[in-house]
């Protein structure tokens, strides 16, 4: 993200799905329309890891960005929906 000098949202949401590809943790998905979000994330690997992973997103979302994002979650899903400000 520094590298590119850009701490915008939608570079770290890039860099976020990038990380994500290349640690073969799960897939990611985002879409947007308008200033409207959807991110989601899933994997085969639990419960414990849905909850990890809800954890980090959303504390980066809600430090870096004051962003306070809907988060529903299950063993293998995790959605995050919020807009941007």
């Amino acid at each position: 993200m520094f590298k590119f000098h850009d701490s915008s949202l939608e570079t770290m949401m890039h860099l976020l799905m990038v990380a994500i590809r290349n640690s073969h943790g799960g897939e990611m998905d985002l879409t947007k329309d308008g200033d409207q979000y959807t991110l989601v994330f899933s994997h085969k690997l639990g419960r414990k890891f849905s909850l990890l992973m809800l954890s980090g997103i959303d504390e980066l979302l809600r430090s870096a960005y004051r962003i306070l994002p809907t988060i529903e979650y299950d063993d293998s899903l995790v959605t995050f929906k919020f807009s941007e400000r």
